[in-house]
């Protein structure tokens, strides 16, 4: 399992992730590999969690791929980064 960290923000409580984050790893429900993309939704104040079939490292094929697609509170999508990555 492999985990992409960018830049961090300065807005965030230590210890949290800078966003967007790409993890690789097997969804902890379906045991399916998968690779999730979580940024901030400044709609919302929560996160985009975007998550696609497969470890997908290349982007051209990240913008092909079909994704599912939801908004959750900051702590859920932490808790799921933690549970894939484990």
């Amino acid at each position: 399992m492999t985990a992409t960290l960018d830049a961090p923000t300065t807005d965030r409580p230590v210890g949290t992730p800078g966003f967007p984050v790409t993890v690789h790893g097997t969804d902890p429900v379906t045991g399916h590999p998968g690779t999730w993309r979580v940024d901030r939704d400044g709609a919302s104040g929560g996160c985009r969690v975007e998550w696609a079939f497969g470890h997908l490292t290349n982007p051209a094929v990240w913008m092909q791929a079909t994704k599912v697609v939801e908004v959750v509170p900051e702590a859920y999508a932490l808790g799921l980064l933690e549970r894939v990555t484990r």
